[in-house]
């Protein structure tokens, strides 16, 4: 998935938004582009068209990434959406991943602690939403502070309930 990225020129601090419900594929998405030193930009899709729009726009994404499901959204984005903007259903883009190489030599791979792995939009109160970037060295200490808190270890598992466009779902 990471190669399938860099054929289409993603690489590090790139912004990558994401429209798409909880799943396994979310997560894989983050976890290829963590590898490229991209940048994650979840969107909600609870929000409006505009609202969308200005998010994909303020946060410079160059690659909007949708599941199947968010067809009719990407529709009504398409006609205000700049050329410099590549939409790509995530189907398509598995399809590339699975038939492209399995080498891993030309992953950038000294990714630092304080490179921003996500951009995470905050709430509109009183205004237009925020890009509040979040580093991988953040995620890493918050990880390891809520895994000592509540005594986690690699045999517990976990139901995650809230959607992973909020910073509560991704940490």
């Amino acid at each position: 998935l990471a190669q399938a990225f860099m054929r289409r020129g993603v690489g590090h601090g790139t912004r990558v938004a994401i429209l798409m419900r909880n799943c396994h594929r979310f997560v894989e998405v983050l976890f290829a582009l963590s590898k490229l030193g991209a940048v994650l930009v979840p969107l909600n899709w609870r929000l409006a068209a505009s609202e969308l729009l200005y998010v994909i726009r303020d946060s410079d994404s160059t690659v909007l990434i949708h599941g199947n499901d968010f067809e009719e959204n990407v529709r009504d984005l398409r006609a205000d959406i700049s050329s410099h903007l590549a939409v790509v259903d995530l189907a398509s883009l598995e399809r590339e991943a699975s038939e492209g190489s399995t080498d891993s030599g030309g992953f950038l791979t000294d990714v630092g602690d304080n490179d921003i792995a996500v951009q995470m939009y905050t709430a509109a109160f009183g205004g237009r939403p925020r890009g509040a970037q979040i580093t991988h060295g953040g995620y890493l200490v918050e990880a390891a502070g809520v895994s000592l808190a509540l005594s986690i270890t690699d045999a517990d598992r976990t139901l995650l309930t809230v959607p992973l466009f909020h910073t509560f779902g991704l940490e």
